[in-house]
């Protein structure tokens, strides 16, 4: 994966964590190499999970990206297009997938981003409130609705004081 140029002529940004971009194609890399046998598409998700991780903020036990550069260095957003919400899922594929449990501790680390946000409540630059699947709280409700159901850990069920799950259906 890597830094793949500008997101479009004239104009030079790069948006890693994107689900068209670094992220996503860590994403899928995996189980193409599942249905190909080709170890070398793994290799190339690892090192873009990696690449990641590289310029990830980390501090508190948490994990985020930016959105993008070099302007947007400070625009966190908690989706799954773009944010904690995407790495997630990135993180939860790849921990079966190598059998390495640290891309589980990672996951964690990226619920741990959107719990400690406070959001609905707290407005933060990149955070774009809306309801929508990429960069919306629906994006952060159905992340910890998938933690759940991997994990069985009720703490996911509860994600702020304003957003949480009133019960689960277990069958």
């Amino acid at each position: 994966p890597g830094s793949p140029g500008p997101t479009r002529p004239g104009r030079d940004r790069l948006i890693p964590t994107s689900s068209h971009w670094t992220r996503g194609v860590a994403y899928f890399l995996p189980g193409l190499s599942a249905v190909t046998g080709d170890e070398e598409l793994l290799a190339t998700a690892l090192k873009g999970a990696s690449d990641l991780l590289s310029v990830a903020r980390t501090d508190d036990d948490t994990c985020a990206v930016f959105h993008h550069e070099p302007d947007g260095l400070h625009l966190y957003p908690l989706g799954w297009c773009h944010g904690p919400t995407g790495l997630a899922r990135l993180f939860h594929r790849l921990a079966p997938t190598t059998g390495d449990t640290t891309w589980s501790d990672w996951r964690e680390r990226c619920a741990r981003t959107v719990r400690s946000s406070a959001i609905p409540e707290t407005k933060h630059p990149g955070s774009w409130y809306n309801v929508a699947e990429c960069g919306g709280s629906t994006a952060a409700a159905e992340s910890f609705l998938d933690l759940h159901l991997a994990s069985c850990d009720l703490d996911h069920l509860v994600l702020g004081p304003k957003m949480s799950y009133a019960a689960v259906r277990h069958e």
